[in-house]
């Protein structure tokens, strides 16, 4: 206000007009931009709810934690085999090996909805297989091998799967 007063003359008719004209005239520049700011501030808002909306989905979650991307693409190193393995293989397994069926077990207690379904394969080798990461080696129990839900045998050859990540010098 006191910049108003500074130039414009207030004890004369004609420069009080002058100063009323400014003064419309910032009014309508404030109006403008506040405006302009109310709109930037509803878009801001549109998009935090739509960014919200799609951070609550399953197709973000898959993305996100299982590395399945919404057109059905998966991120292979975001795989649940992965995960296994890094817990699995600082077990003390030989030069980093897990099998295939203690990773399966342990896939089953921490993430009970992974299956290979979700990956797009009919079982977890054929997971090992479609995912180009891991390096897959048979060998044969230590022990007679048994039947039963997460034994490390396949009862049909009597050889247990393991696997592991790729070195960079493989891949």
């Amino acid at each position: 206000m006191h910049h108003l007063l500074e130039r414009f003359d207030h004890g004369h008719l004609d420069r009080c007009e002058a100063a009323v004209a400014d003064l419309n005239a910032s009014r309508v520049t404030i109006e403008w931009h506040y405006q302009t700011l109310r709109t930037w501030a509803e878009h801001m808002d549109n998009a935090r709810a739509l960014a919200a909306s799609f951070m609550n989905s399953a197709a973000f979650k898959d993305m996100l934690i299982d590395g399945i991307a919404p057109d059905g693409q998966v991120h292979w190193p975001m795989s649940s085999l992965r995960e296994a393995e890094q817990t699995l293989a600082l077990s003390g397994g030989p030069a980093n090996w897990v099998e295939l069926n203690a990773a399966v077990a342990w896939i089953a207690r921490q993430h009970p909805d992974q299956t290979p379904t979700r990956y797009g394969c009919s079982s977890w080798r054929q997971v090992l297989h479609e995912s180009r990461e891991f390096e897959v080696m048979k060998k044969k129990p230590a022990s007679a091998p048994t039947a039963g839900a997460g034994t490390a045998t396949d009862t049909t050859t009597g050889t247990v799967v393991c696997y592991r990540s790729l070195r960079e010098e493989e891949a």
